[in-house]
């Protein structure tokens, strides 16, 4: 991750079990960092001059173009774009004017594929096959979770008011205050960053110890373990954002293997593949529709179950 640190890493080749992965150059240094990254992409691309290439491109990023038109142009292999994040009306003219011009030039040179992350971003691909990919979950042997004591609730990814934070804390707060007994069956543990991540830090130090257990940002081994231990797990994205629209919340097919009540807004293509049988989708998205879920939970734990 970018920090302006001026660290440079040079480029290397390791395996991920049986997956092969390589690492290109990379210069710390703002500016510099994409310029550097162009460079080496297609360095490593040209590599690829004698071989029948398929090249994935993730999310139109502008320092790949140049590596786009060295595949697609001179080394004619077949691209195809990974699109997880689309453009939305309401950014800003210039973020918005650049976004769509590089999606244009994109859709241009990878028009024999496209991966996109729900049912609305193949509006805005033209590729000749266009095909939804909602994620992937590893296939666990689901734990034997016991209901009747503490409820465990895990909330995770960015964290901002897109994705519900001030709705959470929220429901936080009616249920410390209204429904006091239920309150105290729930472990609330929360991991990810974002601009809402010091409002739960606050929280969890000054309002609910022993209730809230902010995480920050986990390794994947330590995540894993929450997974196995929570017994619901929540998607609180907010309805009418673009984040909501222009991406689909993969977290969710990973809680869902891993056996937790998932717990979430009517967002992107949630209900298409959660339905009400195997979810809890709520009808609306404040803090006193959450507060109830969660009482609900509560006191039916062997439906909830």
């Amino acid at each position: 991750r970018q920090n302006s640190s001026g660290r440079v890493y040079s480029g290397r080749a390791v395996r991920d079990g049986a997956t092969p992965l390589l690492y290109l150059l990379f210069c710390d240094l703002p500016i510099l960092t994409h310029l550097v990254s162009a460079f080496s992409l297609c360095m490593a691309l040209w590599r690829l001059r004698r071989e029948r290439a398929t090249i994935v491109f993730y999310n139109h990023l502008p320092h790949y173009v140049p590596g786009l038109v060295v595949a697609r142009i001179f080394l004619r292999a077949t691209c195809g774009l990974d699109l997880e994040d689309g453009y939305s009306a309401d950014e800003v003219w210039h973020r918005r004017l650049i976004n769509r011009s590089l999606l244009r030039i994109y859709n241009f040179l990878c028009g024999d594929v496209a991966l996109v992350a729900n049912s609305r971003l193949r509006e805005q691909v033209s590729a000749r096959r266009a095909v939804i990919c909602y994620g992937v979950a590893p296939a666990v042997r689901v734990p034997d979770r016991p209901w009747s004591g503490n409820i465990q609730v895990l909330f995770s990814g960015a964290l901002m008011k897109e994705t519900g934070v001030a709705q959470f804390l929220g429901a936080l707060e009616i249920l410390s205050t209204r429904h006091p007994e239920v309150f105290q069956r729930f472990r609330f543990v929360v991991t990810g960053f974002g601009e809402g991540a010091e409002d739960i830090r606050a929280a969890a130090a000054e309002r609910y110890p022993g209730i809230l257990d902010y995480r920050g940002m986990v390794r994947w081994a330590d995540y894993r373990s929450l997974l196995e231990q929570s017994h619901v797990g929540l998607c609180l994205k907010i309805p009418g954002y673009s984040l909501a629209d222009t991406t689909f919340p993969s977290k969710v097919v990973e809680m869902a293997a891993y056996g937790l009540l998932v717990t979430s807004n009517r967002v992107s293509d949630v209900p298409l593949v959660l339905s009400d049988d195997c979810a809890f989708l709520l009808e609306s998205a404040d803090a006193e529709s959450r507060a109830a879920a969660l009482v609900q939970i509560a006191r039916d734990p062997e439906r909830a179950a």
